[in-house]
């Protein structure tokens, strides 16, 4: 009976060790996540215009093409709650910096008031936003979420088991600047349906609370960067054009109200609206609401020459070393 438990306590424990020892060795292979944060702390005052926000901006701007001392800090599916503590830890203290970028959103403003076009099923969906909890405490260090440990064997569905297979140096997904390219090639074949916001709800009024915790925390990170010294720039990407005919008047009302009411508060805030550029072709958008390679190169130019920072040659080749990512 004793040498049964021996060997049953032995089992148990290599069973344990199995998922423990993946968890410390995943903390030495870098993803965009620990690379994002890695980067940021090794260049706080070598950073000129720092580019914050989601999947509008990270996979939208190109940091070689905009200028000097740019760095795409922004990772798909980030919350903006998230913005909001990673620029309370990092905006003071970053001597150099000119402006800060961040993505205004179209469906940042549905509140509750726009149909759920969500193709994930609610299972998924939740095991993908843990997937962003999880990488986020994990790698960027976010406390928001508690001071639980997030396993990525348990709550992560992004690609562990593959990262274990890459070499120490071997970084997924972003360029050396922060940029992830998105492949015209690997888009879904029903890529123009991709990603358009749903219709408004009638008789739906606005989730305040919501709402004024939204303004809050976009404020704070104004605010912080006018401490800083730093322009505040807001910018809506480009869509296409079935997205933009989805769009509804009321939301862009309460976008234009919102800017207008930080333009009054603060001198260093500016918006630039690209919602409905005509500027680009089929070839440009991964899905309706995402850019590809070339449509990224393009606005990043557009924009670029709009902010007036540091211009650069076009000549300036994309970091080729990146990878595309799907969205869910």
């Amino acid at each position: 009976m004793k040498n049964f438990i021996k060997k049953a306590v032995i089992f148990v424990s290599i069973i344990l060790l199995m998922p423990i020892s993946i968890e410390l060795i995943l903390l030495t292979k870098p993803n965009v996540y620990s690379y994002k944060r890695d980067y940021i702390e090794r260049h706080l005052n070598d950073i000129s215009v720092l580019l914050m926000g989601n999947s509008h901006i990270e996979e939208a701007l190109i940091p070689n093409l905009m200028g000097d001392s740019v760095f795409n800090f922004a990772i798909s599916g980030r919350s903006y709650t998230v913005d909001v503590e990673l620029a309370e830890r990092y905006i003071p203290t970053m001597e150099n910096l000119s402006v800060v970028l961040m993505p205004l959103d179209y469906t940042d403003f549905s509140f509750g008031r726009l149909e759920h076009k969500d193709v994930v099923n609610p299972q998924k969906r939740a095991r993908l936003n843990n997937t962003y909890k999880c990488m986020a405490t994990k790698y960027l260090g976010v406390r928001q979420y508690g001071l639980i440990y997030w396993s990525e064997i348990l709550n992560s569905d992004f690609n562990y088991i593959g990262r274990l297979a890459k070499n120490r140096n071997s970084r997924d997904f972003c360029d050396s600047l922060g940029y992830v390219s998105m492949d015209v090639n690997n888009r879904p074949k029903d890529w123009q349906e991709q990603r358009v916001p749903g219709k408004l709800i009638s008789n739906v009024t606005i989730d305040k609370e919501e709402y004024d915790d939204f303004v809050n925390g976009l404020e704070k990170i104004c605010q912080l960067s006018s401490k800083r010294g730093a322009r505040f720039i807001l910018v809506s990407a480009p869509v296409y054009k079935t997205y933009q005919e989805a769009i509804e008047d009321v939301l862009l009302k309460d976008m234009q109200d919102f800017v207008d009411y930080l333009k009054s508060k603060y001198d260093n805030v500016d918006y630039y609206n690209f919602l409905f550029s005509q500027d680009f072709s089929d070839e440009d958008f991964y899905d309706a609401g995402h850019l590809t390679k070339s449509g990224a190169a393009k606005f990043t130019k557009m924009l670029r020459d709009s902010l007036f920072i540091h211009p650069v040659s076009d000549e300036i080749a994309i970091n080729t070393e990146s990878f595309s990512v799907s969205h869910n």
